[in-house]
């Protein structure tokens, strides 16, 4: 199932929405609402949260491409 994330911009440039996969449940039940519960508010800024998966990112693009040879 699908889910839409509102992430603020920092420095109050705005918002950004992010679809998200969300594991579905072990009943089958789909969640059904109002479009304004269907969006859920992230609790801290795109940048920060994106600051936390950089350094695992980088580790996995930097181990990928060393892996397919490139590096030698």
């Amino acid at each position: 199932m699908k889910q839409l994330v509102e992430f603020d911009l920092e420095n109050d440039k705005g918002t950004v929405l992010v679809e998200v996969n969300e594991p579905e449940s072990a009943g089958g039940a789909a969640r059904v609402g109002r479009v304004e519960d269907t969006v859920n508010k992230a609790p801290e800024p795109l940048e920060k949260s994106l600051s936390r998966i950089k350094p695992v990112a980088r580790f996995e693009s930097e181990t990928r491409y060393h892996d397919s040879g490139v590096w030698g």
